[in-house]
């Protein structure tokens, strides 16, 4: 794992000793009520709010990175092979999986891998391109970012070698549950599932 690169991004948005930042540990623990005991009480578009924004890159960014990154090697050793992959962040946020996704295949040096973003947070979504594109020149990767607002057709795209869906299935109604079956119509690698067990 190239965590020592990964945090150096960090530090390069959040400025160098954020991890001391008083004001950040008071947002980290106002984040966790509102992902779990006070989830009425979250805005929506929390990654508008700066100080909110901050907090979950501190903090839920780095303890997401680890997770999506040991389901990555547990799950998908086919993608390693691939000269190309394709990737589908559903949820992305500040693109926690695909951050991840890149770290995994700088193992593997692919040609060119493409991530598309769905995201319907307009801060987060640039955050992820931001951090993306970031991290993939200091992993000295090929990638190409794209941001959608909802999941692409089936019948107008390539699959995706990888489709992950990060901490966002709690996050949606009974009647989004078609979702599901989008993102597994275009996959033609590993889906990959990953939902917090605790705050």
């Amino acid at each position: 794992m190239s965590i020592k690169n990964f945090w150096g991004i960090l530090d390069d948005v959040l400025g160098a000793g954020f991890a001391e930042d008083a004001g950040i540990h008071e947002k980290v623990q106002q984040l966790s009520r509102g992902f779990t005991d006070e989830r009425a009480t979250l805005r929506p578009d929390y990654f508008a709010d700066a100080g909110y924004r901050r907090g979950y890159l501190a903090y839920f960014l780095p303890l997401n990175f680890l997770k999506t990154r040991l389901l990555l090697a547990a799950h998908a050793p086919k993608v390693r092979t691939k000269d190309g992959v394709r990737i589908l962040d559903f949820g992305a946020g500040p693109a926690t999986a695909s951050l991840a996704a890149l770290d995994y295949l700088s193992g593997f040096k692919p040609k060119k891998i493409e991530i598309c973003i769905v995201e319907n947070q307009p801060d987060a979504s640039k955050i992820a391109k931001e951090l993306l594109e970031k991290y993939a020149a200091k992993l000295e990767l090929d990638v190409t970012v794209e941001c959608l607002k909802s999941i692409p057709d089936v019948s107008s795209t390539e699959p995706f070698d990888l489709v992950f869906a990060v901490n966002v299935l709690n996050e949606l109604s009974g009647e989004d549950s078609e979702y599901l079956l989008s993102l597994w119509n275009l996959c033609a690698g590993a889906f990959l599932l990953l939902e917090p067990s605790h705050r």
